[in-house]
């Protein structure tokens, strides 16, 4: 599992499992918002919690907000390096980028390697492109969403603190306690 970005080695793989010749990549999907598209929804939640802050006991809350979606906005600024890393490493230049919300991903990535023709389809984790959790209604070839939670009311969150408390790391190992 690549802990950097852009994910070398997951590149690298899928590359050589698909069996295909490099050169014939003319289009990338890259699961997240473009910067250009992240930051004005970012804005609009980063105002949204200077509205929610009444008292000084907010301050840490509000501060872990900020920098969180901080680290995002930076990593927004990064997704070009997948391209940087296809130059570099085979010498490609795809004509055509796709910028894929980080849950509507999730959604198809569930809805589309599925049986069914018709599915509710629910998404959740810490938090992605501003958004903690979608409610979606896939029939035939569409998903349309039906609902949003945005950051910070995250169930992952939470899952990811009892991830914690169990000794496991944040961020890395949520999927541990579900094995025990």
């Amino acid at each position: 599992m690549d802990t950097v970005y852009p994910p070398y080695r997951s590149i690298r793989q899928a590359i050589k499992i698909s069996g295909i010749d490099p050169k014939e990549i003319d289009a990338v999907a890259i699961g997240g918002l473009h910067w250009i598209e992240f930051l004005p929804r970012m804005l609009d939640n980063l105002k949204q919690d200077i509205l929610d802050y009444h008292a000084f006991n907010d301050y840490i809350p509000h501060f872990c907000r900020v920098a969180y979606r901080l680290f995002y906005f930076w990593r927004a600024l990064g997704y070009s390096s997948v391209l940087k890393f296809l130059k570099k490493e085979y010498g490609i230049q795809p004509k055509k980028v796709y910028y894929i919300e980080h849950h509507e991903s999730h959604a198809s990535s569930a809805y589309q390697t599925g049986t069914s023709d018709k599915a509710f389809i629910i998404t959740a984790d810490g938090v992605g492109d501003e958004i903690c959790a979608t409610f979606s209604l896939g029939i035939g070839p569409t998903i349309r969403r039906l609902g949003t939670l945005y950051y910070p009311n995250s169930f992952g969150n939470f899952y990811t603190a009892c991830t914690q408390m169990l000794g496991f790391k944040g961020g890395r190992h949520e999927g541990d306690p579900d094995r025990l």
